[in-house]
């Protein structure tokens, strides 16, 4: 068995036996290795077959991505399977990004995995470590905005294509193969943000959940769910209020309904802090804030 490609010192792909690529994943086995090297196969720990090109595009993205991580993955979605929960391969995939993605949070001495998390239970921590001359909207102009131009910039001064700067990811793949089930009535399972209706007991009916849902031509058939567990729903439904009183708040022009919303927000300490921000923000935003009163 030869190599077609190395990921890294642990990854390569490869045609095996039976004339299928795939991805095979071990400690070493790509190490001082080249496109067509003979692969030691006793160093193979993992095999992952390669159904779509785009899968592999995805993979490339992986460059430092340990066995560790995507065992760990696998493990997951092996135990989501003894549970009863039927998961796509793709979630293989998207689960080795996010435990990638947790670790360098870590490493870099973000302890809560997420920005959500962040933001839920550190929420003090996180603003005052903030630079609010350096927002996540810089991050993104930074480097997704500027890849983009600068992809766009290269297309239109050399007619070359650079296949990373217009690839979505795996959210990308997401998005298609949802589109897929829509017009072919697959029924694959994915996750939703629809009307509650009733799938969540403990939360409100009309508010908007991120669930499980078998998507077909009709749209989501919607797997209903336990109660969420009391601490969980109180963060939830905080936030689910703030935004009903915002909206609402720009609705009636009512300035009372915006600063319960501000004072709600868990970024926000208290109703005085919440009213100087408020205050603030008409006044930079006065050009297009409906008129409160």
């Amino acid at each position: 068995m030869r190599s077609i490609k190395i990921f890294n010192n642990n990854a390569v792909s490869a045609i095996t036996s039976d004339g299928r690529e795939a991805i095979l994943l071990g400690n070493g086995i790509g190490f001082a290795k080249r496109p067509g090297s003979e692969i030691d196969e006793s160093r193979i720990e993992k095999v992952y077959y390669v159904q779509t090109e785009m899968q592999t595009k995805f993979l490339e993205m992986l460059q430092d991505v340990s066995p560790d991580v995507m065992s760990a993955a696998e493990e997951i979605i092996r135990q989501a399977g003894d549970a009863g929960m039927e998961l796509s391969n793709q979630a293989t995939i998207s689960l080795i990004d996010h435990i990638g993605f947790a670790i360098e949070r870590f490493q870099t001495g973000i302890l809560l995995p997420n920005t959500y998390l962040n933001y839920y239970l550190q929420c003090k921590e996180f603003v005052e470590h903030s630079d609010p001359t350096h927002t996540r909207a810089n991050e993104v102009m930074e480097t997704r905005e500027k890849n983009l131009f600068d992809g766009i910039d290269k297309y239109l001064a050399t007619g070359e294509i650079d296949e990373k700067v217009f690839y979505a990811g795996s959210h990308g793949d997401w998005i298609a193969y949802l589109a897929i089930a829509l017009k072919n009535d697959t029924k694959a399972r994915f996750l939703v943000i629809t009307e509650n209706r009733g799938c969540i007991p403990n939360m409100p009916y009309d508010a908007m959940v991120e669930v499980p849902a078998y998507i077909g031509k009709n749209g989501p058939e919607v797997i209903t769910q336990k109660p969420i567990p009391l601490f969980q729903q109180g963060l939830m439904m905080q936030q689910v209020n703030s935004e009903k009183l915002l909206v609402q708040g720009c609705i009636e022009g009512s300035y009372e309904k915006v600063l319960q919303a501000f004072t709600l927000n868990k970024t926000v300490p208290s109703m005085n802090v919440a009213k100087a921000i408020l205050d603030d923000m008409i006044e930079a935003n006065k050009e297009y804030w409906p008129e409160l009163h």
